[in-house]
């Protein structure tokens, strides 16, 4: 993408193909220290945001009767869909019929999880509050019928969301964790609701389905440099991984000359 006019703090790059998952990466429009406030004033900085994500393929390769109770699995992720739980995604009326649903599950003992995630771990809590995450798995879920309606859960119902956690991330699991839902229209997660810590599994419930994530809160701080050749020469496009100890490995954003990452 070349020449874009941002004239906005914080802004939103969706990328949706009828064969993946829908993703959704959020920047700070930001040239050296110059934002969209010059932009107010008739003046437009140009420069490059480089992104890099790996789509995710969307396969509807499970399903179910919805007046009957249901349970899938995908990965560590298993979805458990009490009977005649299922409405029409338009206009919430219900649904009886067969339910096709999509499941990725999103390892987070894996460094993909960070180019393969929407948007990056950065949310707004129960409290209103920005917070900074960590996160033990997340799912994208979706839910349609078999010519391709879109279907989500019933107004009133709840599906059981469990995460089977792995031995290394059990090792640091606290006995609750929240659970936070990505919203695609204002780019950022969203927490609502919990999980408990069921000998090695988390259990909660949600109400509809998009990305959920399990995430732990974290202090946070904005860190931004560059990244130089040998004569000091900024190199755009290079990487930035950040290492924290209880490994929070964080993917930044970055234009022609400067890196750009939350925590």
């Amino acid at each position: 993408m070349k020449k874009i006019n941002i004239i906005w703090l914080f802004a939103l790059i969706a990328l949706a193909f009828s064969s993946c998952h829908k993703d959704i990466n959020e920047f700070i429009p930001d040239k050296e220290g110059q934002n969209f406030k010059s932009s107010l004033f008739g003046s437009v900085v140009e420069t490059t945001i480089t992104i890099r994500n790996i789509l995710l393929e969307k396969s509807f390769d499970k399903s179910f009767e919805s007046t009957t109770a249901a349970s899938l699995k995908k990965g560590a992720v298993t979805l458990d869909f009490p009977a005649d739980a299922i409405a029409m995604a338009s206009n919430n009326t219900p649904y009886s019929g067969t339910v096709m649903v999509a499941m990725k599950y999103l390892d987070p003992n894996q460094s993909s999880i960070y180019t393969q995630m929407p948007g990056d771990l950065v949310g707004i809590n129960a409290a209103n509050q920005i917070a900074a995450m960590t996160t033990s798995g997340m799912v994208a879920v979706e839910l349609q019928t078999p010519s391709g309606q879109l279907l989500q859960v019933a107004p009133g119902k709840k599906v059981t969301m469990s995460n089977k956690l792995s031995a290394v991330m059990l090792s640091k699991a606290p006995s609750t964790v929240p659970l936070w839902y990505y919203d695609e229209n204002l780019g950022y997660w969203k927490e609502e609701g919990e999980a408990k810590l069921i000998n090695d599994t988390y259990v909660g419930e949600v109400t509809h389905f998009t990305y959920w994530n399990y995430d732990s809160q974290l202090p946070s701080i904005i860190l931004s440099g560059k990244v130089v050749d040998q004569n000091g020469n900024p190199l755009a496009g290079a990487d930035v991984w950040m290492i924290a100890r209880r490994r929070l490995w964080r993917r930044p954003w970055h234009d022609e000359s400067r890196w750009h990452l939350f925590r």
